[in-house]
């Protein structure tokens, strides 16, 4: 498999994955062409991509993040509320924010008492808010 390291300003690095393994409960990679813990921490802090062909497919009713990060936002009672702008992890529960039209931010459990259809083919995530919801967690 490879992976991309991002620059700012440049083209990402590319790198192969000679492998992994968990130290620690945190995976520890070896990439082809890093041979040292001097290499590997000048490669620090940058962000990491992965061709959307490499990646497995997630279990039924799962989403990557990315996937849904995006998407149309669709209350069966009030309509379109907004764009999914970003998942929040809480350890818990994910969190979908929701960018409104107005620039305003609305936070959603992704749960699916709440998130009645995810489709990304379809650009939309049907919801059911219950009352009270989208206004109590607007931020």
């Amino acid at each position: 498999p490879r992976l991309f390291l991002e620059r700012t300003g440049l083209d990402p690095d590319e790198f192969r994955v000679e492998s992994v393994r968990v130290h620690k409960g945190r995976p520890v990679v070896k990439l082809d062409g890093v041979s040292s813990i001097t290499e590997a921490q000048a490669l620090a802090g940058r962000a990491i991509g992965v061709p959307s062909s490499e990646i497995e497919s997630p279990p039924d009713g799962s989403f990557y993040h990315f996937e849904l990060v995006g998407l149309e936002v669709h209350d069966e009672r009030l309509g379109f509320i907004g764009t999914a702008s970003e998942i929040l992890s809480t350890g818990g529960t994910d969190v979908i924010v929701v960018t409104t039209p107005d620039e305003s931010e609305v936070l959603l459990p992704l749960c699916s008492e709440i998130c009645r259809r995810v489709d990304p083919a379809k650009g939309r995530i049907d919801i059911a808010a219950p009352d009270g919801l989208l206004e109590a967690n607007a931020r």
